[in-house]
């Protein structure tokens, strides 16, 4: 009898090792199934910035690689059930389900993918598996599109570092290639051994060493993984990662100025994504580099990491009947969250993908009148470089300059730019306000912000009798063309966002803003996802407004001429927005989906 039981009890784990692949092929498919959404925002991400996120599409197969070094390890290790993982699960699942319904965020989206991948290894195989997939499954933290408020954050030191010290290498090599060098903020400009200006080298996003640096980390980590073997080792490679990104985007900014001596035209456009490409070589070679100089410096004994222990066959991990057991009850967890997103969100009539949505009237942001009563045209539509506008998101937006029409003192009109952008459908990113670009530039921030309110002439709007009271109060109003626009919800309490930004010790530029999404107005960046992106709401957009003046000596005085040149032109800018009203209830577009619903309502 025990001779017998002990027979079972060796068998057993066998036998129910057979289960191991049809488990973990269930266990795979609610996972996917959960995270399906953010999979395929990251694969888009990925696609459209390939500069940037492109190496996202390798990472997986670098945490496989790994796996299958440590499978003789993963042959011989015991999964047992350990049910407290069981909360890393439900843990992840709820943080997915909060950071896609309450706070929308791709990125924390993405680390509650990983802590569920995390639970269903921990409670289906225990800690002696978790110890051995846990750097595996780490490394896919390099999938993940990083935040674009973090991004900006380390976005701006990096820039100006980049910046300063293209300069002094720039000024370096000038002996010898016969020019001189000049830097504000982070613009170079370069004269070459004639004289002659060249175009003024703007050290864009691209070159801020930021948008490369998750890949630098990645190939740091890749290298770490592969080629150390002690923790402290690794640790060293990634904590280098940020000065060698450093480095070599210094590089890369000296690079082009060099090349814009040849072509100023060599240095936009693609030269960017390509230098960048380049230069990830001589990184791959200097993190080598350093690996063999740990090597060098610390005697190490024969590494055995690999190889396989004696006696071990190649084979799924040992695994009870507990442990099955417990791999299907995490299954089962995930695939109820699973089916919870994709059952009840769409019950409740939650859209978490936003459509994109342009305005009726088909036009775009550059057809806003060159005059109005007060105004007129001071010089020039603006258009910014390729990569600029790459960076900008968007190229339905207008730049232009009025000057007053009537001024007090004719013999100095005030001049007012004035600065439009339109985004629509799933905008994944912080809008750019000067706070961000004009410090970018070179310019020191003054007097501390304010949200100053704009003062319109009213006596045209009209209260819009055909939009429900729970909407309103929402106004209409004749445009310079004559045709009828609905103002964003509640014109009369719109605030600028005003900063002070010292171009020379002499001379301030002011700066103010503030935003029109989906049929509402905010002056505040982080405002525009509250309001683009209700989860009732079908479709996004939202309009920057932007006015700049150097001829203003405070916010107040800014304020004044915006609320003149913005309320002339508002009913003309409405225009060019869709009218959220009609959006709302269902008329517009033709393909609305709230069409139906509110004809069988009716």
């Amino acid at each position: 009898m025990t001779t017998k039981r002990a027979a079972n009890s060796t068998t057993h784990p066998v036998a129910t090792g057979r289960l191991v692949p049809v488990l973990g092929f269930a266990a795979l498919a609610a996972f996917v199934a959960l995270y399906w959404g953010w999979i395929a925002r990251q694969v888009t991400f990925s696609s459209e910035y390939v500069e940037d996120w492109g190496h996202a599409f390798i990472i997986p197969l670098i945490s496989g690689y790994m796996i299958w070094r440590q499978r003789h390890h993963l042959a011989a290790a015991s999964a047992r059930a350990f049910w407290p993982g069981l909360s890393l699960v439900l843990l992840g699942a709820a943080c997915y389900v909060f950071f896609m319904l309450a706070v929308p965020n791709h990125m924390l989206q993405g680390l509650a993918m990983v802590t569920t991948l995390f639970g269903i290894v921990l409670t289906a195989f225990g800690p002696e598996v978790l110890r051995i997939a846990a750097l595996p499954i780490l490394f896919l933290l390099f999938c993940i599109t990083v935040s674009e408020a973090v991004m900006i954050q380390l976005t701006f030191p990096l820039k100006l570092l980049a910046s300063k010290g293209a300069w002094i290498l720039l000024n370096l090599l000038s002996p010898i290639f016969g020019f001189t060098v000049d830097i504000e903020g982070n613009m170079l400009t370069m004269i070459d051994s004639s004289g002659k200006v060249l175009p003024q080298l703007n050290v864009a996003e691209a070159c801020s060493g930021m948008r490369m640096l998750v890949a630098f980390f990645a190939l740091a980590g890749i290298v770490a993984v592969l080629g150390c073997r002690q923790w402290w080792q690794r640790v060293s490679l990634l904590i280098l990662a940020a000065p060698v990104a450093l480095l070599m985007n210094i590089v890369r900014v000296a690079t082009l100025a060099l090349l814009s001596l040849i072509d100023p035209e060599l240095a936009h456009g693609d030269a960017h994504m390509i230098i960048g490409t380049i230069l990830l070589l001589p990184s791959l070679l200097l993190f080598m580099g350093v690996v063999w100089s740990l090597k060098k410096a610390v005697r190490e004994e024969h590494d055995t990491t690999d190889q396989a222990p004696s006696g071990t066959p190649l084979r799924w991990p040992r695994i009870s009947g507990s442990a099955a057991g417990a791999l299907a009850g995490a299954t089962l967890t995930v695939a109820g969250a699973a089916g919870a997103v994709h059952t009840v969100v769409p019950m409740l009539g939650l859209h978490l993908q936003k459509l994109p949505i342009e305005p009726a009237s088909g036009l775009a942001v550059t057809s806003l009148p060159t005059e109005t009563s007060s105004w007129v045209q001071a010089y020039p539509d603006r258009r910014e470089a390729a990569e600029v506008e790459e960076q900008l998101g968007t190229t339905n937006y207008l730049t232009r300059g009025y000057r007053e029409r009537n001024p007090a003192d004719p013999e100095h009109p005030r001049i007012v730019e004035l600065h439009v952008a339109y985004y629509t459908g799933m905008i994944d990113t912080v809008p750019h306000v000067p706070e961000r670009c004009f410090i970018g530039s070179g310019m020191q921030l003054g007097a501390a912000s304010r949200n100053i309110p704009l003062e319109f002439d009213r006596s045209d709007w009209r209260s819009d009798p055909d939009v429900p009271e729970s909407l309103g109060p929402v106004y209409r109003v004749r445009t310079s063309g004559g045709q009828r626009a609905r103002l964003p919800r509640d014109p009369g309490s719109i605030t600028l966002h005003t900063s002070e930004y010292q171009i020379s010790e002499t001379q301030s530029l002011y700066a103010g803003y503030f935003f029109i999404a989906n049929g509402g107005h905010t002056d505040s960046a982080n405002g525009v996802r509250l309001l683009a992106f209700k989860l009732e709401d079908d479709y996004a957009y939202y309009m920057k407004v932007q006015v700049n003046s150097a001829d203003v000596s405070s916010g107040d005085e800014l304020a004044g001429l915006a609320s003149s040149l913005i309320g002339e032109l508002l009913p003309d800018i409405m225009l060019c927005v869709p009218d959220w009203i009609d959006v709302q209830s269902g008329l517009y577009p033709p393909d609305n989906p709230r069409r139906g619903k509110n004809q069988e309502q009716r």
